[in-house]
Parts: C-alpha cells; structure tokens; sequence
C-alpha cells in the first residue's frame, strides 16, 4: 500500500462506520447515552454503516456515486442535527439508572476503553479472533460464480460511479441491428449470452450476471444481477484501498454480525450467552467461509441482526426519544435487506404484520411511527429500484414464485414481464389466472380483511379480550409449541434422514453401522433402497445441517431452543425466536440435494439467520445446564465441558477452511492478462474444454478484463460460428477500423470458428492457477486441490500471401481444437490433452506443389484405464473445410476414413498415409473412441477410487501433416 492509500484507510474508515453514529446520536440524546460499553461503540458502527449503504446505494443508481459524494452525504445527513441539538437542544432526561452522563470531548481512551467489562472484554477477544480468521479475503473475481458477479459489479460501480453500465461496443452492434443490418444480429448472438426469451426479462448477457434487455440493445444499457446494496459496499472498499480491500468489506460485515450476536445474546438472556455464541459462530467453518467469500449473506446477516438487537431496545421503550432512535435503526436495518437479496421478507412479513397488529390493537407509539416510516420508505424504495433497475432480475429469478402464489400476485406481475414470458406464465397448468374465478375471489377476500380490520380497529377490546384468555394458557401453549418443535428437530435429525435403521440399533458398533453413523459427521449419508439419490439428500438435510455444528451442537442447540421458547419468551426475544425458527424451517426443507448443489457453498442460505440462531441457541442450553442450585458442581462441569467440546469440534473440522484462500493470487494473475492488450482492444474468449460443466469459462476471463481492469473482452460463445463466418469477419474489419487491436483467447475446444480474410498470430500463454475447495454434492469437503485452465492470446490480422499456417499443433495450440478436446494438463513429464468420445482437429495442408501425398502423424496414448475396460481404439476420418459446410454441420462434410487403430496405454506414434492434399487448405481430423467416464467405474484392487467425472478418449499430446 501506498503511503496515499494507507492515509485515506485511516481517514475514510472513522468517516463512514464511525463518526456519523456519534454525532446522530449526540444529536438524538445530548450528552446521555442510550447504551453502554462496549455496546455503545457497536452501536455508532450500525448507525453509520446503515446511513452509509443508503447514501451510497441512492447516488450509485443516480450514477454519481464516489466515496467524496458518499462522505458529503452523511456530513448533510449527520452534522445539520449534530449542530442544532448542540445549539438549541435541551438536556434529555436520561433512559435509566445504568446510563450516564457523558461529554463529547472526555479523553478518548477513558471514553471508548475503560468503561468496558469483562462481557465486553471477552466479546472483543471474540471479535479479534474472528477477525484474524477472515483477515485474508478469497480472491474470487471471476466471472462465471454468484461471487464473482458481486465482486465485480462492485469493481464496475467504483470505476463508472453507477450501478446501470453503458458499453459502446453493444451500442454499436444493438444500433446496427435495429437499422436492419443482416450481420449485426449474428454478431450478438455470438458475442452475447443468450437467455430464453419465455423466462427472462433480459434476453442477452454481456458476460455471466450482466443483464441486456431487448430494449436498451441500442443504448447498451447493462444492468448487473442481483440486488446491489452489496456491490455498493465492495465499491467503498475499492475506494478506500483498492480491489483487494473490496475483498475485505465481506470479512467487516461478517464480524460485525459476530458482535451483533453477542449483543443480542445478552440482551435476550445473559451476558455470558452472549459471549459464548458470538465465539461459536466465530469459530464456525460455514461463518468463516461466508465471511471471505464475497457473497451477500455476510451484509444480510450483520443487517438481520442489526435489527433484531436495536429491536430489543426498542422493546423495551417505544416511546419518546428512545423509542424513535431505537424503532428507526430497526426499521432501516430491515428494510435495506429489501435492497439486499431477494428474499428480504423473511424479517421484513414478520415485523410488517407485528406494526399491523399494534396498529389495530391501538397500541401504536412515536417509536412505531419511525420504524413504519423506516422501514415503509426503503421498501418502496426498493419497489423503485426493482421497475427501474433490478426488474430483470427480479422477474426473471422471481416470475415463477409470484406466478404460483395468488392470482392477483400473478395478475400484477404480468406488467412487468415482456409479451413471451406472460404467454408462458399463462399457459402453466398451475397457473392461478387460468380459473377465472380466481382473480375475483381473492380480491373479495382481500377487502373482507380489510373490512375486518376497520372492524377490529374500531373495536381493539376483542384482540384484548383474546390476548386476556390466551395469556390464562400461556404455559400450556408454550408448552405444546416447544414439545412440538421438540420432536420436529427429532424426526428432522434422527427419523427422516433413515441414517438410524434396525442394524445400527441392533449392533451400533459394528463397522456397517459407524459407516452409517459417520454421515451424521460429513461422510457420504446412505441412500435407502428404492429412493433416489436427491430426495435422500432432501430427507438429510437437517443432518447435513449438522455437519457444521456436530451431533453434540444439535442435542444442544435443540434443548437450548426449546427451552428459550418454553422459558425465555420475552417483549425482548419473541421477535428473534418467530424469524429464526420460520427461517431454519423453510430452509432446512428447502434445500434439498440436487444434481448441481455442492457443498459448502449451499449453505449460505444458512448464514444470514440459522447458524447465528443456532449458535445463540447452544449457548443457552450451555448457560442453562449451568445454572441451578441442586448438583450446581455437576452442572457446571457439563456446562464448561459441553463448550470446550464444541469449540474443539469447530476448531478441528474447521481448520481446513481457516487455512484456505480460495482462488488466492487471482487478482494479479488476471492483471498480468489484462496488461497484453490496450484499453481500445476488443479480446474474444472462448473454448474451455469438452464438457458442458465448463461452458462458462469464457465469462471467467471476460468478466474480471471488463469490470476490474477495463478491457474490452467479449464472450464467444455461439453454438456454430462457421455457420455465419462472414458476418463475424465484417464485425472484425468494423472494429480493426476503429483503430481496436481484435484479440481471441482460446482455452481448450475454442477453435471452432474461421474469420474469413483474417489470419491469427499466437501472442501470450497465459494460465490462470489456483486452488479450489472442495465442491462435493453428498459428502463435506475438508480440502482444497489445485486446478488450472489455460489460454492462448491470438491477434487477428488481415490475412496475406505469407501468412503462416497451422501444419502442426500440440496441447496448447487451443486454435487447432475445433471440439472434443478436454483443457491441457500433466502427468510427469507428459503434455496432454484428453479427448472426449469424439474430438475434432483443424490443420492445415502443408505448402508444396500443387496437389501431393502427404503423412498424417499423431502422437497419441490410451492413458490409464481400470482393467475392467478395453484398451483404446481410435479411428481417425479427414475432410476438406470448405466454407460454409454442407447443411450448416460438420457431419455434412465429406469425410473419409483413415482406419481405426489400437492405443497402448502408453505413448505411441500414428503415421497415417494420406492422399492428395491442397496447399495450404483447412482440414478436419477427427478422432473418435469409445468413450468412458472413471468415476462411473471401481478401482482396481490397491488404486483409489477416482472423482474424475469426464467423458474421456485417448490422450492427445501431438499432431502435423509432413510433406512427403
């Protein structure tokens, strides 16, 4: 870091999560404060950094968003109130006998330090470990990943101070093509993604997570995915230090949410609960993860409990100025989780029918007020955002849902989606607007409530009547709900999952059965007979839950739920236990194990409430097993030992995680790319390798060229290019005129495509390395492996005489590899690419006399293959590439047979004597075998069981056309 940098951290910090919270409240309360300690400080956190996102979310969708702007903003949102309380304001009674007098200019180290006890003492310790956990942010910036599409809408809103983006190349392209031109339309099929048109609002992509709706092709409007609050965050980060310190905005939000447990612990029950969770959810792998990996979950987690802890002072006094203080910092924390993620309404239902009910009971105070307008504003800032920013996004994640819900829900979204999506939403079956009887319905039902709640209004002593008889039978109805939520957790954990069966009852300790029960502990959980495979994972869930917090940490966090339910049911903690225990319902159900959900990265559903809850709840079953007079020894023994076995099991399973960077170095890996070509450039990426699990890796690398580092990078990625090879020529010459230098980065399998009049010089071998955890869809990871992908840089040129033509081609000549080729890879001293079943080579005929034989030579080896397996057979076929093919494909071409030949294991050389050959002219060689995936097969006897999850033919390592 520069000396600049390191001075604008120091100052920019204090400014945005700090001083705004200081001088709100010295505006709200004089010289009193509402809390104390430690609590104090968090406190002026969350006013600042609540005050900040929305600052800095509203200039970023006016497209002016700077951190100068951001910073201007809260001096004109902070200082007006500071300087009138300062100059007119009176002396507010203070709110206790705990709170005390405090003036502004006290020496600082007596005012932030002394004052704390030991709860604050231990929660800082808690923090600070956290906080070296998480001090190295994953470096995910490619594009292709939900991360990476956050991180790098951040880097874009820090470079252009908007969150909608306008690209001149899609301008230029959308232009043509609305004047008609014939070769502009094929350009952008091409170039962009494309996306159903019956399912999405935008229908183009400009790199994975870039949104280009038909309307705005003429503009080149981007609209990035997702919600945007987050990527507001990680641009304030950028800039105050940079990409990297982007990075790290993930890891300040995940320990503010630490803190905000263990405030919200203490206030809920006791200090040391407090303490206690906050430390196992600091400890927690599913916590650390999320809080380096640059996910939204961190910001919706510290927002969620933000609100959840100013909730339980706002409880406690809702009226006068602590109730207005208190009741605003909860209705903005909820209602910028509207700005957040889509699926804000899991705190922001509960809290809108709770101000509901007290309205109608008439029980509504000035503390009410501020949280209804709070919350109410940014909701409907949101509404705002979502027409006209995010409603691609939204519509397009979100039509499905709304469509099933209600009629009139389904009935509203039709204005909003375009003319295919509402044909597809109507002609669903379960489509509500197909009974015509449904719209009517449900709006007379709609206005019966309405009518009710005027009624009960004018009368509220019915609800109170009701409250006066449930309250006769509050221990009976507590009762019940926590026997019920009880056997619930039993027969989620122990019934469902059918990991417990007859033999493991009968013999709990022979090997069949601790095989069975080790999926209680990560392993692989056995599928019934007779059950598939996904709804195994789906009955499990609750047990893979389980993973993170041991089968000791269920038992606990049960017991410690119930009885907070039975026992600690409080005005302070009934909002948190009806919010969590919804949350952990629907998503202990609803994530169930599908074909492409892996771990751990499924769990961030968990993160923002489950794991927080379940931690809180632990340590009150900690906390509760400890207290009590009979055998209080005893009890406190199982107390402090049930916590140190639990901190064990977090610090063992997880270190793993802590020591891992995912993706780390990735930034100037990617910097040394974007460094090969110039800012006016246009690099076209494709290829990736022969499988459709790779299809993405064009964005990969297009997306950090584009949005960190401000190149012009383009993904290639249509299905048959040759089909419309003219039009993509005309599209080069367009841009070379402009006086772009035209790049192709080609990974594995990228070679499908002819510029006719263009010639491609190799330039720079470039491969992106990194580490990778584990991505395993039926068993927890605990490791990371190595992985790579390479590229290599070609520059396009004008195609002349003496241009020099591909004759030979290895591995890492990505240009010869039309289709059918795996990324390059070794194995000792071997560079090799495997083929898939069918692999298609391009080469050209050497130059020589006019028409003559020549000698096909391919190095080519089996690899190694379980015996179960036959050895390899290989036919090899030829065909002249002439332009455009036969019936627009390949197969169309006449072929001729070269012979099938035996592979050996081993590497051995084909020479393969061919006839007359062109000069000069394009052709396909393609190599076809009977493909065969290892880990669809046992091992041999003494080898380990492979992963390998490919389609694999032959290793290629080599092949040229010599002239005879």
């Amino acid at each position: 870091m520069t000396p600049v940098t390191i001075l604008g951290v120091l100052l920019g910090l204090p400014t945005c999560f700090y001083l705004p919270g200081v001088f709100l409240e010295r505006a709200a309360f004089g010289v009193y404060r509402p809390v104390r300690g430690l609590e104090l400080h968090v406190m002026r956190v969350v006013v600042s950094v609540l005050v900040c996102g929305w600052i800095g979310f509203l200039l970023a969708e006016l497209g002016v968003w700077s951190l100068p702007a951001v910073l201007a903003g809260l001096v004109l949102v902070a200082a007006p109130p500071f300087v009138y309380q300062s100059r007119h304001g009176g002396r507010p009674s203070p709110v206790g006998p705990r709170q005390e007098a405090h003036a502004l200019g006290a020496p600082l180290a007596r005012a932030m330090f002394l004052r704390l006890g030991v709860a604050d003492w231990s929660l800082l310790l808690v923090g600070l470990v956290f906080a070296v956990l998480i001090a190295r942010p994953f470096e995910v910036v490619r594009g292709g990943l939900d991360a990476g599409v956050y991180a790098l809408t951040g880097y874009a809103i820090a470079h252009t101070g908007g969150i909608v983006l306008h690209d001149p190349l899609v301008a230029e392209i959308g232009r043509r093509a609305e004047a008609g031109d014939p070769g502009a339309p094929h350009a952008m099929s091409n170039f962009l993604g494309v996306q159903d048109p019956y399912r999405n609002v935008a229908t183009r992509l400009r790199a994975a997570g870039f949104y280009l709706s038909p309307d705005d092709w003429n503009t080149g409007r981007i609209v990035p995915q997702f919600f945007h609050l987050w990527p507001v965050w990680i641009a304030t980060g950028v800039a105050l230090g940079g990409p990297y310190y982007g990075l790290l905005t993930t890891g300040a939000w995940g320990l503010l949410g630490v803190l905000l447990l263990g405030m919200l612990g203490r206030r809920i029950a006791h200090p040391a609960v407090g303490v206690t969770a906050a430390a196992f959810l600091a400890l927690n792998s599913v916590q650390v993860w999320f809080s380096r990996m640059p996910l939204s979950e961190a910001l919706t987690q510290g927002l969620t409990l933000a609100g959840l802890w100013a909730y339980t002072h706002f409880a406690d006094q809702p009226r006068g100025r602590d109730g207005i203080w208190w009741g605003a910092i909860t209705g903005i924390a909820f209602g910028e989780l509207a700005i957040t993620r889509i699926d804000f309404f899991w705190a922001v239902g509960p809290a809108l029918l709770w101000l509901l009910y007290v309205a109608v009971t008439r029980r509504w105070q000035a503390g009410h007020t501020a949280l209804c307008i709070a919350m109410c504003t940014l909701l409907a800032h949101a509404a705002l955002h979502v027409i006209f920013i995010a409603r691609a996004y939204f519509f397009g994640t979100a039509y499905s849902p709304l469509g099933q819900v209600s009629a009139l829900v389904e009935w509203l979204t039709l204005f909003f989606v375009t003319p295919k999506m509402r044909v597809q939403l109507l002609g669903r079956p379960y489509s509500a607007l197909r009974h015509a009887w449904r719209l009517p319905l449900e709006l007379g039902i709609l206005l019966t409530l309405i009518v009710i709640l005027v009624a009960l209004w004018r009368r509220p002593w019915l609800l109170h009547a009701g409250e006066r008889w449930l309250s006769q039978y509050r221990a009976r109805v507590l009762s019940a709900l926590a026997t019920g939520l009880a056997l619930l957790a039993f027969y989620a954990y122990v019934v469902r999952p059918q990991i417990v069966n007859a033999e493991v009852l009968h013999a709990p300790v022979s090997v069949a059965s601790r095989a069975r029960l080790a999926g209680y502990v990560g392993a692989p959980i056995a599928v019934p007979a007779g059950m598939k495979a996904t709804i195994a994972n789906d009955q499990a869930n609750f047990a893979r839950f389980g993973w993170y917090v041991s089968p000791l940490g269920i038992l606990l966090g049960t017991a410690g739920g119930v009885l907070l339910w039975r026992c600690g049911l409080t005005r302070r903690s009934w909002l948190f236990l009806l919010i969590a225990t919804a949350y952990t319902l629907f998503y202990v159900h609803a994530l169930y194990g599908t074909a492409d959900a892996t771990y751990i990265y499924i769990l961030r559903r968990y993160v923002p409430m489950v794991y927080p809850a379940w931690s809180l709840v632990m340590a009150y079953g900690i906390w509760w097993i400890g207290q009590g007079r009979r055998l209080r020894n005893l009890r406190r023994l199982v107390a402090v030992t049930s916590a140190i076995l639990l901190a064990v099991f977090f610090v063992f399973t997880g270190r793993g995680v802590y020591a891992h960077v995912e993706y780390g170095g990735a930034i100037d890996q990617f910097r040394e790319l974007a460094s090969a070509v110039g800012p006016r450039d246009v690099v076209l990426v494709r290829g990736g390798g022969a499988d459709v699990s790779v299809r993405d890796a064009p964005d990969i690398v297009a997306g950090p060229l584009t949005y960190l580092f401000n190149r012009n990078a383009l993904t290639f990625k249509g299905t048959n290019p040759i089909n419309v090879a003219d039009a993509l020529a005309d599209q080069i010459r367009r841009w070379v005129a402009e006086g772009r230098g035209v790049y192709v980065l080609l990974s594995a399998s990228g070679g499908d495509w002819r510029f006719p009049g263009w010639v491609a010089v190799p330039g720079l071998d470039w491969t992106w390395t990194y580490q990778e955890f584990q991505q395993l869809r039926d068993q927890k990871p605990n490791a990371a492996g190595p992985g790579s992908i390479t590229f290599r840089l070609y520059r396009l040129y004008p195609a002349a005489g003496t241009a020099a033509r591909l004759t030979s081609a290895g591995p890492a000549d990505t240009i010869a590899q039309v289709s059918g080729f795996h990324r390059a890879e070794r194995d000792g001293s071997m560079f090799f690419a495997w083929t898939s079943g069918q692999a298609i080579l391009r080469l050209d005929a050497p130059a020589g006399q006019e028409r003559g034989p020549a000698t096909l030579r391919l190095v080519i080896a089996g690899g190694p293959r379980p015996k179960a397996i036959d050895e390899a057979n290989l036919c090899v076929d030829i065909a002249r590439e002439s332009l455009p093919y036969p019936n627009g494909s390949r197969d169309a071409l006449p072929w001729q047979s070269l012979g099938c030949h035996p592979i050996p294991p081993n590497v051995a050389e084909l020479k393969l004597g061919m006839p007359g050959l062109l000069p000069k002219q394009p052709y396909l060689i393609r190599l076809s075998t009977k493909p065969w995936t290892p880990s669809s097969f046992p091992p041999d006897p003494g080898d380990p069981r492979r992963s390998d999850s490919r389609s694999l033919g032959v290793r290629w390592l080599a092949a040229a056309f010599i002239p005879e």
